[in-house]
């Protein structure tokens, strides 16, 4: 399958049997950077999903709802999903299948029972300590093509496109 430019796409907009009218309107640079950043963002889940998850089925979703639950636990389900940037339907499943593989265990909170919190098992916690090592080693690898004197600056600029409060 091919994958087009920004720059083919905006060409073509100008071309007499474009649309030129419209290609005078967008920002072919902003573009630009947003395509890149998710294709490069879907590279990088699918090279952790492919490497370090594969042997243990988890998906690159999976690891970082763990990797959440381990950092914060417990947790109440709203936390986890403002965190991960899920929505109540797609971080359920998550759960639901992290609970059936006896990963993580939900219960209802003390003070309000409408509230759920969730830890990581003993099971959990062993996968998520053996994995993120191998995964961490990957993201190493990858960022190796960052110059490390640039790697702050990428790190404020990330975040700078993440924090829109």
């Amino acid at each position: 399958m091919a994958r087009h430019t920004i720059a083919q796409s905006e060409r073509r907009l100008k071309a007499v049997d474009g649309k030129p009218a419209l290609a005078k309107k967008l920002d072919f640079e902003a573009m630009t950077v947003i395509v890149e950043l998710t294709q490069a963002a879907a590279a990088v889940r699918n090279l952790i999903e492919q490497g370090p998850l594969a042997a243990s089925k988890l998906s690159f979703t999976s690891y970082q709802v763990l990797w959440i639950v381990s950092t914060w636990q417990p947790i109440e389900t709203r936390e986890i999903a403002a965190e991960a940037g899920l929505g109540k339907a797609a971080l359920s499943g998550v759960l639901g299948t992290l609970e059936r593989r006896a990963l993580i265990t939900r219960k209802k909170a003390r003070d309000d029972a409408r509230l759920v919190q969730v830890s990581l098992t003993a099971v959990g916690k062993k996968l998520f300590e053996a994995l993120l090592p191998e995964v961490n080693a990957l993201e190493a690898e990858l960022v190796k093509q960052i110059h490390p004197n640039n790697r702050a600056l990428a790190i404020d600029l990330l975040r700078g496109l993440a924090d829109r409060d």
